[in-house]
């Protein structure tokens, strides 16, 4: 009986160590499917103020399964002048951060407008002048990544 007494501090420790390893399992699944919430809401803000804007072929390529990928999804559009482009940047910008409370982490090309790049960690969007897109084939470089196309009506 002894024996038995001997054993049960460790298994008294052994057990506050499963379930404090529970308890984080558990907390690390709610922030995961807090972050695949987020991204969902973010995508769908985008790419509806990309559509408000009548911005073209609109589509999101999954790079989550590539090694080195810069960021978790791209957002492809094209519009066909650079006052377009820009419109669908801003339009972007206001209403993530109308929406999700998120700003923009940094935009480049606004100067021009044949190509806008939105940096928000993630998920990195592209709005391109329709002729720069077709040049730069952007989805052909990440040809291997799930794409989802997105149709609206005009």
């Amino acid at each position: 009986m002894n024996r038995f007494r001997n054993n049960m501090p460790a298994c008294g420790a052994i057990f506050t160590a499963l379930l404090s390893n529970l308890i984080l399992f558990s907390y690390l699944c709610k922030v995961i499917d807090t972050y695949w919430i987020f991204m969902s809401k973010l995508i769908e803000t985008i790419v509806n103020a990309i559509e408000d804007k009548k911005g073209k072929d609109i589509v999101s390529l999954d790079l989550s399964g590539f090694d080195g990928a810069i960021c978790s999804r791209f957002i492809v559009c094209n519009a066909d002048s650079t006052t377009q482009v820009c419109a669908i940047a801003a339009s972007i910008e206001e209403k993530v951060l109308e929406t999700l409370g998120e700003k923009v982490w940094r935009i480049e090309g606004q100067q021009n407008g044949v190509w806008v790049a939105m940096d928000y960690v993630d998920v990195v969007v592209h709005i391109f002048q329709t002729e720069l897109r077709s040049f730069y084939k952007l989805e052909e470089l990440w040809a291997d990544a799930p794409l989802v196309k997105y149709e609206y009506e005009e």
